[in-house]
């Protein structure tokens, strides 16, 4: 991977990459998309895969599932791939404000007075092997949906019908040849106005913050940003 000032200068995208290889690279709204899709398509074949490896870093993150889908078409139109939904949470990518996506109803009147979706200040879903870490940097979050991708040519995971007639059919051949590329979305929001710096790393401060957030999503307030985090798999699978 090129340093970030490298990268920058080579592609001309407005897009920050971290010398920091675990960093997750941000996507800038828009014209960073339209230049990544332009950019690819002036690459020649022989330059293909290398060219590929540098501009789509293993983990970045768009304001929206919109510009993601972008990028995750010109993945597939560069590498000669395709990917199809394996698995995607019930309201992801809805747009819905956050006191909607982050409570749910308690009450005879209805009123949305629970937080249902966990803060989280350090990624722990890697142990699924579905993503790449997002970095820690002391600002919490909450993870309110996912998507995932696999590769057309992937584990079947369609259980086969059963075959009412007696009479033996030949078996069918199948195109999946046990690909375990993956591609995964999360729709992230984060929470900057709470980080904590050093020496407020302790679980009673994170405590704290915690609850401000709640807090302050109960009263609909209009706090952080949201982010559609993507894991691209390695060029070699």
């Amino acid at each position: 991977m090129e340093t970030g000032n490298q990268f920058a200068s080579e592609t001309n995208l407005s897009i920050i990459i971290s010398s920091d290889n675990s960093s997750a690279v941000p996507v800038t709204a828009g014209g960073a998309v339209q230049e990544l899709q332009s950019a690819l398509q002036s690459i020649s074949n022989q330059a293909g895969l290398q060219c590929a490896e540098r501009l789509f870093p293993k983990l970045f993150y768009t304001s929206s599932v919109e510009e993601a889908t972008q990028v995750i078409d010109s993945y597939e139109m560069k590498t000669n791939s395709k990917f199809i939904v394996y698995k995607e949470s019930k309201f992801f990518g809805q747009n819905e404000p956050l006191h909607v996506m982050a409570c749910q109803k308690r009450g005879l009147d209805g009123a949305k007075n629970k937080v249902v979706h966990r803060i989280v200040w350090e990624d722990r879903e890697t142990s699924l092997a579905q993503y790449e870490p997002i970095p820690y940097d002391g600002v919490p979050y909450m993870q309110l949906g996912r998507k995932i991708y696999d590769c057309h040519l992937g584990v079947l995971r369609e259980k086969p019908k059963r075959n009412s007639s007696k009479r033996p059919r030949k078996p069918q051949k199948s195109r999946k040849v046990g690909c375990t590329a993956r591609i995964s979305l999360r729709e992230i929001h984060k929470f900057p106005e709470f980080q904590i710096v050093k020496g407020q790393e302790s679980d009673y401060y994170r405590s704290l913050k915690s609850k401000e957030i709640r807090r302050a999503i109960l009263k609909q307030k209009a706090i952080g940003d949201g982010r559609i985090y993507v894991s691209l798999p390695h060029l070699g699978s």
